[in-house]
């Protein structure tokens, strides 16, 4: 990774004063700008002075509030089984971050067939669009055109908005948001000196907070948390846990490849493992391959959403050659822009993330459908 990009990131997590002409204090200077920004933007919101449009469905949005990687996609994938699972037709509609579909909107999948390249589609809704079921998936910068598009053509009875707390032109009937349970709200600074992409108090216009990554905490213990990061009251909370799988390992030969049983993770015991990564958060799937396979060999990191081309390939082939490892480990999201003739010196494994709500899944379940029947008489009575 870049060498001034990685500073920038280590500096996001500190929690520490700077002195006056440091690096850091440089970057406290583009944060109260960007915070001036983003104040003046959500009261020109609030006070209706710009435009918010509605679609004629509910719309659910799931956001977060920092920078970083809280498991938008995982939990977006998740809520929409579980709406599917009650009956209710779904939409997933995307930016498409970096594909050449993101400016000018279109259909990723039709909930049978999909419809672009990871390329056109950008790689979080390629990969959703690959792993569900009959949930069309829909990109576009424009988030309401897009939603306009799978009305006309899904008629949904609910549009999952993903990442889509700060698209404020789009109105949500509900609004989810997702905070990492390790460190809710980062270092309390906002972009680029911290990792906030809103001041804390945004939150007041969520309707619900999503905890991930926690773990197994007594209640009294995330009450004491959940105390103290503050903003939490008369907010919906639930806690989910990050579950990490390995969902296939190809042959180096190229051979077809083969599905692992959930616990697959385990296999990694003892093995030579190179790793590499190129998402939001490199440092906890870094973290979870050293627990599995006790220490990761070898490392490359990218930046998230990075575009993988052969001088790419070249280098992570020689550096696991290098160290003679026996297997070769990506991302779901990275591996869907690896083509599928590269040929590997060693066996290649995909790491997905599923998201579980444990106990809470019954209250989220419960929550969903007593906020879906509530709009369901909202709808009657106009």
């Amino acid at each position: 990774m870049n060498p001034v990009r990685r500073k920038i990131e280590l500096i996001m997590d500190e929690n520490t004063g700077s002195s006056v002409f440091s690096f850091s204090t440089l970057l406290s200077l583009f944060s109260w700008g960007y915070e001036g920004l983003v104040r003046t933007r959500n009261f020109l919101y609030q006070s209706g002075f710009f435009q918010v449009r509605k679609l004629p469905c509910r719309v659910i949005s799931i956001g977060n509030i920092c920078v970083g990687g809280t498991g938008k996609t995982p939990t977006t994938l998740y809520t929409a089984e579980l709406l599917k699972n009650m009956g209710y037709k779904v939409c997933i509609i995307s930016r498409g971050y970096k594909g050449r579909a993101e400016k000018n909107g279109g259909i990723v999948s039709d909930g049978g067939t999909i419809l672009m390249d990871v390329n056109e589609a950008g790689d979080e809704p390629f990969m959703m669009a690959g792993l569900l079921k009959e949930t069309p998936v829909i990109v576009g910068r424009d988030r309401f055109g897009a939603g306009m598009k799978a009305v006309r053509r899904f008629a949904p009875d609910v549009v999952l908005l993903d990442d889509g707390f700060q698209h404020r032109k789009l109105f949500r009937d509900l609004d989810m948001v997702l905070l990492d349970y390790r460190k809710p709200l980062g270092n309390r600074r906002l972009l680029p000196r911290g990792r906030l992409r809103e001041p804390p108090e945004a939150l007041a216009r969520s309707h619900a907070l999503v905890f991930t990554r926690s773990g197994d905490e007594e209640s009294r213990e995330r009450e004491k948390h959940l105390s103290a990061i503050g903003l939490t009251r008369n907010k919906r909370c639930f806690f989910a846990r990050h579950e990490p799988f390995l969902e296939r390992v190809m042959e180096k030969d190229g051979n077809p490849s083969q599905i692992v049983d959930p616990d697959g993770l385990n296999r990694l015991q003892g093995k030579r493992v190179f790793a590499f990564s190129g998402i939001a958060d490199n440092r906890s799937f870094l973290n979870t391959l050293d627990h599995y396979c006790g220490g990761v060999g070898g490392y490359m990191e990218f930046p998230d959403h990075h575009p993988y081309g052969k001088k790419d390939f070249s280098a992570i082939s020689r550096a696991a050659l290098a160290m003679e490892a026996d297997l070769i480990v990506t991302t779901q999201k990275d591996a869907v822009k690896i083509p599928g003739h590269i040929k590997w010196p060693a066996q290649f494994g995909v790491m997905g993330i599923k998201i579980s709500l444990g106990e809470d899944e019954d209250d989220f379940r419960a929550f969903l459908l007593e906020f879906l029947m509530n709009k369901e008489e909202d709808i009657h009575h106009v």
